[in-house]
């Protein structure tokens, strides 16, 4: 992912189920523009927590994308990359052993 601090390569976890891409809370502080306080508030099953909108620029299948997302109010939960800006624009194979992740011909 492209950060203030130049590119930095951090492993996500591609959740089929995440409506949009999450990241914890220290991330925020890795981009130019830290998004302000968080005045939205999600739900789950273990309560609810304040999130901050934000747009980050990411490279899938060699091609830099921005990807609107959420940064968390707690650091203890993983980079999630969910469905929004790219199941849309990208076909995603699972095997055995590796994600294939290729651009859609549009």
């Amino acid at each position: 992912m492209q950060t203030k601090y130049g590119v930095i390569e951090e492993m996500f976890l591609l959740d089929t189920g995440a409506d949009i891409t999450t990241l914890p809370n220290y991330a925020r502080y890795l981009f130019e523009e830290t998004p302000a306080e968080g005045d939205h508030e999600m739900y789950g099953i273990g309560g609810s927590s304040k999130f901050w909108r934000s747009v980050i620029t990411l490279k899938l299948a060699g091609e830099w994308i921005p990807v609107r997302c959420i940064f968390a109010e707690h650091d203890d939960i993983p980079f999630i990359l969910g469905r929004l800006d790219i199941f849309g624009k990208f076909n995603i194979k699972f095997d055995e052993m590796e994600i294939h992740i290729e651009r859609r011909n549009e």
